[in-house]
């Protein structure tokens, strides 16, 4: 790699590094990252061991000045591990802890950084037996590109990774990324042409005898119910993607939006079920943490407030990562509101004020600042649900998830 290529890598977060204070630990975060994916490079592109052991000692240091507890530490001492144990140049031990360090800036909502990283994995591929791989990292990837609406780029890296799932005949893989890159279209306005495509890929996995894969084209077409604004749609179809993919990831994602889709029915009770399901079983924390953060709101709006206070206290023990643990707060103080406990709202706005400084996320503190300013002058007030008749396939929807939440609590 050339001195002028090799400056201009990693740009993203180069970038980040210049709007964070060069001593908070979000520029030690984003620095340790950056000096791990300088280090990939070297490693793979089998520099000196002379270069390598002297670039070695600098990458762990800007790694353990990372709190111990912090999850992204944790990441790159995996990585670093992985680069002690493999032979130099080599590269496939080390892909799959970049990768687990790419869905950790995924979860901060770090698109930016994430979209390098998965670029970077990427880069490390060259073999067309590993096309499985490359589809998935090539599909995470499209998802941060579409999460930035870099639509085309996005869709790029949906087609990219369906091709290399092509190429090793993983057809779950290509479509997968197919649903996904119809999402894009979906997004960018054209429903009818997202529609035809999820209903193309649905028969297809019917075909190949893929369930799970029926369920990703269902959860895509129950997306383009819901911006429609058809939301009893939405639901039906959501809750049959949901019975397809019971065994997967997605899961939590699907139901989450499901119960998106009842609070926008006003169906508060039903969207709870929900979301209960989705904080007893989901395995993705990011996610379980998010339905339990909107189970506390809807306690608030509900005027539960021995609910409420119960799911304030387990969120506020429980190892929330920075965005989420502000945004916990913001809407702690804003149920605090809901019960007239006005000390106790400035009290929460306050900690998301700290949070949202000490890891410099902006739009949390614009949000908590107005919060802050209208404080004084909230007269507490309670919303209603507004009165709305579901269909009969909607009432089976609510009554099938209100079966299986009762089953999860008895589990738990």
């Amino acid at each position: 790699m050339q001195t002028g290529e090799r400056s201009l890598r990693h740009m993203p977060f180069i970038e980040a590094l210049a709007t964070v204070s060069d001593t908070g630990p979000e520029w030690r975060r984003v620095s340790a990252g950056f000096f791990c994916l300088r280090f990939v490079d070297d490693w793979a592109a089998d520099a000196s061991q002379e270069a390598i052991a002297y670039a070695m000692s600098s990458v762990e240091a800007s790694v353990e000045a990372l709190s111990a507890q912090d999850p992204v530490r944790r990441a790159l001492d995996g990585l670093l591990r992985s680069l002690r144990a493999s032979p130099r140049g080599t590269t496939a031990t080390l892909r799959p802890r970049l990768l687990a360090y790419g869905r950790l800036l995924e979860a901060d909502a770090l698109w930016r950084l994430a979209t390098d990283v998965y670029e970077t994995v990427l880069g490390l591929i060259s073999s067309p037996c590993d096309g499985s791989e490359a589809a998935s990292v090539g599909t995470r990837l499209g998802d941060c590109l579409r999460k930035q609406a870099l639509w085309d780029d996005a869709m790029r890296a949906y087609a990219d990774a369906a091709s290399h799932a092509r190429l090793v005949n993983d057809v779950g893989s290509s479509l997968r990324a197919r649903v996904y890159r119809a999402s894009v279209v979906a997004e960018r306005g054209n429903l009818p042409a997202a529609e035809g495509l999820l209903e193309a890929i649905e028969r297809e996995a019917i075909s190949a005898r893929l369930p799970e894969f029926r369920g990703l084209a269902l959860y895509g077409r129950a997306h383009v119910a819901f911006q429609r604004r058809d939301f009893e749609s939405a639901v039906r179809l959501g809750y049959e993607a949901s019975t397809y993919v019971s065994d997967s990831p997605e899961r939590d994602n699907i139901l989450a939006d499901l119960a998106t889709s009842f609070a926008e029915l006003g169906m508060r009770d039903a969207a709870r079920s929900a979301l209960l399901i989705v904080a007893a079983t989901g395995r993705q924390p990011y996610v379980r943490y998010t339905a339990v953060i909107n189970l506390m709101e809807y306690a608030a709006l509900d005027g539960a407030e021995t609910i409420f206070e119960n799911y304030r206290k387990e969120l506020a023990a429980a190892p929330l990562p920075p965005r989420l643990a502000g945004y916990f707060r913001l809407y702690a103080a804003n149920g605090a509101l809901q019960f007239g406990r006005t000390e106790l709202a400035r009290e929460e706005y306050n900690r998301a004020l700290v949070i949202a400084t000490s890891h410099e996320l902006a739009q949390l503190i614009f949000e908590t600042e107005a919060a802050l300013a209208k404080l004084d002058a909230v007269t507490p007030t309670r919303a209603l649900a507004p009165v709305f008749e579901p269909s009969l396939a909607t009432l089976d929807v609510v009554n099938a998830l209100r079966r299986m939440s009762t089953a999860v609590a008895r589990r738990v």
